[in-house]
């Protein structure tokens, strides 16, 4: 039985210690998957922190280049109202001018219709004075005609 009683004991202790290797390994295995699990996860946020900047660089790239277009809008509008400005005065100047113009054309209107009634009154006067000097030249006639028949009588 001291046979048996040892081969029970080394078996017991051969269990013992397979089933303490086997549950070290067991717990080793399961902090390895663990650590190579955390690990993985770092990893894994690394990568995902890294497209996250690059992302980030390029909104802010966009966003200075908006901000640059949106800059470049604003100076051209600033230009553009500045024309548009000019643009307004050089139509008031030249509607000024216009109406200076328009009214001067209406006095010189105003003027030849005042001068053609003068030519008219002057035709008048001028047709008149031929009618009075044609009766005076009849009448001179007339009177040197009877002035010379009485004086060769």
């Amino acid at each position: 039985m001291k046979k048996l009683t040892s081969l029970l004991a080394v078996i017991s202790v051969f269990t013992a210690s397979g089933l303490g290797y086997v549950t070290y390994k067991n717990i080793a295995v399961s902090n390895n998957t663990k650590e190579e699990s955390m690990l993985n996860k770092i990893k894994s946020i690394k990568e995902d922190l890294k497209n996250r900047e690059l992302e980030l660089r390029n909104i802010q790239k966009t966003l200075n280049d908006n901000e640059n277009k949106k800059n470049e809008l604003n100076n051209q509008i600033n230009r553009l109202d500045a024309n548009i400005s000019n643009l307004n005065s050089k139509e008031q100047a030249n509607k000024n001018r216009l109406d200076k113009l328009n009214a001067n054309l209406v006095e010189i209107n105003n003027e030849i219709d005042s001068d053609k009634q003068n030519i008219l009154l002057k035709e008048n006067e001028i047709n008149n004075l031929k009618t009075q000097v044609k009766e005076t030249k009849k009448l001179l006639i007339t009177i040197l005609n009877n002035f010379f028949k009485k004086k060769m009588n």
